[in-house]
């Protein structure tokens, strides 16, 4: 049995190497995200992780003398390491592709079409190849438990691999220093902040030096007798305890990619979005003021909505929407953490809907529309806004052109009050020309949203 002066040593390393974890995963969920959620919980699942093989080796200085618990050991702690590559190498191509779809089936779709070469190929057969070891693992146990001395000359009981399998082991670290690791340095250098690059590197590097570690200390030293993994264990939780502090400032995953380019859809420079009649992506025009939005109904225009929340709350800005609750704009945008809505009811008074960040608001009722504009807008006055009006249109049919103008007018005085950009969005082809042309005198830009995507019609 493990000596006591082992299992007093074991538990300080597990609390050192337990508390690194925590503090890391703990600065991983405090990443803020309005965009490629996915970095996130990839960080956070990877975390939990390697949190579990610092508890396995704890427990196995008091059952490494069980068979049974050495051989699960080996397994897991094993599989876990190929499941930490596997996310690892999931977020080495968010950060390098920077992937403009919105959801994760798209972007898998995009990963065999689009960008399946060199990217989408690679990412798939190094997954694929992580994946075919792990089944190894588990269904050949390529390894055998053998008595060693540890670090302070007790006897213990350590894996050692085959070297058929350290040898395949040993291929993975190296693809995933040549591919993976490339393209972290990719992203980085797609960023402008010096900070953010700094940051990202330390997590890159720290995750590479503490995979380095472990093929060390669980491949190659029990393979000439030494048992160094409870030592190794401890080197890889402060270098843990690193990439947490790398990642303390909140908006690390969020500056690195809003810092450079997000993907081939928005490439184009700012410059080109002035002319009129241009045809532009969301993300890069400069809304500023008032802007009229006339959306065609019968494509996605809710996606030029999505963009225009994404930027705003990147940019710093509290983003309310007023919209109808089965609309496509709430239907997409609801998706997004921290944006308010006012949501057109037939209630006669504002009134809580039950659902956080959200408010109920009479449909019809233009004056107390406009109270509530106007208390949203002077609110905190010192914290810039952004409001989404949906839909023009609607409000038209309701209650008649010559309210809804007026209506309009005046909440271009409020929202004139303070630092606020505000969106509204007209259906393109449910008014006359006549109608069109007098709410586009009341905004200083107009966009259209159509089949060929958003275009500049006016920009002040």
């Amino acid at each position: 049995m493990t000596g006591t002066t082992t299992l007093l040593v074991a538990t300080l390393f597990a609390i050192i190497e337990l508390g690194a974890g925590v503090l890391a995963l703990r600065y991983a969920l405090k990443q803020k995200l309005t965009r490629l959620y996915d970095a996130k919980w990839i960080l956070v699942f990877a975390h939990f992780f390697i949190l579990v093989i610092f508890l396995l080796e704890y427990l196995r200085a008091f059952l490494s003398y069980s068979a049974d618990y050495m051989e699960f050991y080996t397994i897991a702690t094993i599989s876990l390491i190929l499941w930490i590559g596997i996310l690892l190498t999931s977020l080495a191509y968010v950060i390098c592709c920077r992937p403009p779809e919105r959801t994760m089936s798209e972007r898998m779709v995009a990963l065999v079409t689009t960008r399946l070469l060199p990217y989408g190929l690679g990412l798939m057969l190094f997954v694929a190849f992580l994946l075919a070891l792990d089944g190894f693992l588990i269904a050949q146990r390529p390894f055998t438990v053998l008595a060693m001395k540890d670090w302070v000359g007790n006897p213990d009981m350590v894996p050692r691999l085959d070297p058929s399998f350290l040898a395949a082991a040993t291929a993975a670290f190296v693809v995933f220093l040549a591919f993976p690791t490339v393209e972290y340095v990719i992203g980085i250098r797609k960023t402008r902040d010096k900070s953010t690059r700094r940051a990202v590197a330390l997590i890159a590097g720290g995750w590479d030096l503490i995979a380095s570690v472990g093929l060390l200390v669980l491949g190659y030293f029990p393979t000439v007798s030494i048992d160094a993994i409870s030592p190794g264990q401890l080197v890889a939780g402060l270098l843990l305890a690193s990439v947490g502090l790398a990642m303390r400032r909140g908006s690390v995953l969020e500056d690195l990619f809003k810092s450079g380019p997000s993907g081939p859809a928005i490439a184009k420079a700012p410059s080109d979005i002035n002319r009129e009649g241009t045809k532009a992506s969301a993300s890069v025009v400069e809304y500023r003021g008032s802007t009229l939005l006339e959306a065609d109904p019968s494509v996605n225009y809710e996606r030029a909505i999505m963009d225009f929340a994404q930027d705003m709350m990147t940019a710093g800005r509290t983003v309310f929407v007023l919209t109808s609750k089965g609309s496509p704009v709430y239907l997409l945008v609801h998706k997004l953490e921290g944006v308010r809505f006012f949501i057109f009811s037939d209630v006669s008074y504002p009134k809580a809907s039950g659902t956080p960040l959200e408010v109920l608001v009479p449909r019809n009722d233009h004056s107390v529309l406009l109270n509530v504009m106007d208390e949203a807008v002077t609110e905190a006055p010192e914290k810039p806004k952004a409001i989404v009006f949906d839909n023009i249109s609607s409000m038209i049919l309701d209650g008649g052109f010559q309210d809804t103008y007026k209506f309009l007018r005046q909440m271009n005085e409020i929202v004139s009050r303070g630092d606020v950009v505000y969106l509204s969005i007209l259906l393109s082809k449910a008014h006359d020309e006549k109608t069109v042309n007098l709410l586009r005198n009341l905004y200083s830009a107009n966009f259209t949203y159509d089949s060929g995507g958003l275009h500049v019609k006016k920009q002040a």
